[in-house]
């Protein structure tokens, strides 16, 4: 798990997109899945015995499920602030 997140440091955020309509329409499956509470986004290459797993850890993590207003808040809302007061 990486260390949290200073608040003079850059932080990466990534957000999954929900499946769209053609990819549901075909039966497509997830090859992403995230953890919000380990801050990790695992991305899945193969199938069956010949799987690969690979983890990507981030400061941040959103889930297609997560809302745009969820996302402003944790992202771009303490840096506007942060703007708005001259960047002490």
């Amino acid at each position: 798990m990486p260390p949290p997140p200073t608040s003079s440091s850059v932080h990466v955020v990534v957000r999954l997109r929900p499946m769209n309509g053609m990819e549901k329409k075909h039966g497509t499956l997830p090859v992403v899945t995230a953890s919000t509470q380990e801050r990790t986004v695992t991305v899945i290459k193969g199938q069956g015995s010949r799987q690969a797993r690979s983890a990507y850890a981030f400061d941040k993590v959103f889930t297609a499920f997560s809302t745009q207003e969820e996302v402003f808040d944790e992202t771009l809302k303490p840096v506007i602030s942060d703007v708005m007061n001259g960047y002490e």
